[in-house]
């Protein structure tokens, strides 16, 4: 069982990759990092776990939204 200090860590941890992924210099990491299929503590599956959530499910779910953000932004350029 995850204590609210872990949720809230990991939680942090997720939402600093997703951020990233807008930073030129650390994008390649933060998708490497989303895309990895490793298990071993601090890895993307096992931040999706320890969030109850599908890794899969949610590496499609970032992907495709920051596709779609990325779209959006150069089309109003």
């Amino acid at each position: 069982m995850n204590t609210q200090a872990e949720t809230r860590l990991w939680t942090a941890v997720l939402s600093r990759a997703i951020l990233d992924l807008d930073i030129p210099e650390e994008s390649t990491k933060s998708f490497a990092w989303i895309r990895s299929p490793e298990e071993f503590p601090g890895s993307f599956v096992f931040v999706a776990d320890v969030l109850n959530q599908e890794p899969a499910q949610l590496r499609r779910q970032i992907i495709q939204w920051h596709t779609q953000k990325t779209r959006s932004f150069q089309y109003a350029a």
